[in-house]
């Protein structure tokens, strides 16, 4: 069993494949028929994703999103932050580390203060679970 924290990350981390496998099954049902019951979780973890990224300061959003979603390395990290920011707010990788912790301390909180509010029931499910309720 995962911790919340653990969760959250794979969550995040597999924003981009949500967002793949939504397209693919729009693209198949051709927006005719209901959403089917995947669709619609898909669709709750891409949404939750991106409201929990909307209140994190920048800094923080930006490396979750280049390290955890886009997979990119500290190194490219870094150097991305460093050209969205400018040199002279260059951060070393052990910063940019504690940004990450610090982001997803903040989405845990708000999970844990949330869960029920917002249904993240599909938090507790295993990724493939849902897969083929098609």
């Amino acid at each position: 069993m995962y911790t919340l924290q653990e969760r959250i990350v794979r969550e995040i981390s597999k924003r981009n494949i949500y967002g793949a496998e939504l397209r693919s099954f729009q693209i198949e049902q051709c927006e005719v028929e209901p959403p089917s019951n995947h669709m619609n979780t898909l669709q709750s973890r891409i949404n939750a994703i991106d409201i929990w990224l909307s209140f994190l300061p920048a800094s923080q959003a930006f490396v979750i999103k280049r390290h955890l979603m886009d997979g990119l390395d500290w190194l490219q990290v870094k150097q991305e932050f460093k050209e969205k920011w400018g040199p002279e707010c260059a951060r070393d990788e052990r910063t940019l580390k504690r940004y990450q912790q610090k982001g997803i301390r903040t989405i845990e909180s708000f999970v844990t203060l949330h869960y029920t509010t917002y249904a993240y029931l599909w938090m507790e499910t295993d990724d493939d679970s849902t897969k083929g309720s098609k």
